[in-house]
């Protein structure tokens, strides 16, 4: 891969040169490539089938997502030089937020406790929700936390007792714009 800036020649161009060379544009630069190779036959691995759908499914959220004004500037704010809002939208989409760790340091079953998850998102988390469990498997609680300062942990205030600490189960999600979800588990 090479690239060219301001070159005479090959500024502006894109597209596939004499089935030798394709020409990109990124930002400012021309980048010139050989052709992707296409084997017709192959039948895809079911791995290969999922990532083609994340991606289909991540390319239609981008497209949707530089249609409103306000996402667009978001994601663009965020770009690098190299790249543009879809692209940003399009690593959102395709690129699920991720849960740390669940902190129950400060947990000990009562009113007003808190719990700490921290998660973290390639663009940002939009919001983080923590479900009490009995080890009985009984919700005790759920709701939703609250991010902190430092924008990586997300803190939930208890609001039920619970007198028996020992198999309770701390369940907590993780979303962000585009609607990935991931979930953590913890059992104390």
């Amino acid at each position: 891969m090479s690239k060219a800036n301001d070159n005479v020649i090959t500024r502006n161009m894109s597209g596939m040169f004499g089935d030798q060379v394709v020409f990109r544009k990124r930002g400012r630069n021309t980048i010139a490539c050989k052709p992707p190779v296409f084997n017709k036959g192959l039948e895809p691995t079911a791995n290969q089938q999922e990532a083609r759908m994340s991606f289909r499914l991540a390319q239609a959220y981008a497209k949707k997502a530089i249609k409103d004004s306000l996402v667009k500037q978001a994601y663009q704010a965020v770009a690098s030089p190299e790249q543009s809002a879809f692209n940003v939208a399009f690593s959102d989409a395709y690129l699920a937020p991720q849960i740390l760790g669940i902190d129950t340091e400060a947990y000990k079953g009562l009113v007003q406790d808190t719990i700490l998850v921290r998660a973290l998102d390639d663009f940002k988390v939009t919001g983080v929700k923590v479900a009490i469990f009995s080890v009985d498997q009984e919700l005790l609680e759920e709701g939703d936390a609250i991010e902190t300062d430092n924008g990586i942990d997300w803190s939930y205030t208890v609001k039920t007792v619970n007198p028996s600490l020992t198999g309770t189960i701390i369940k907590t999600t993780a979303m962000d714009l585009p609607g990935n979800k991931t979930l953590l588990d913890k059992t104390l």
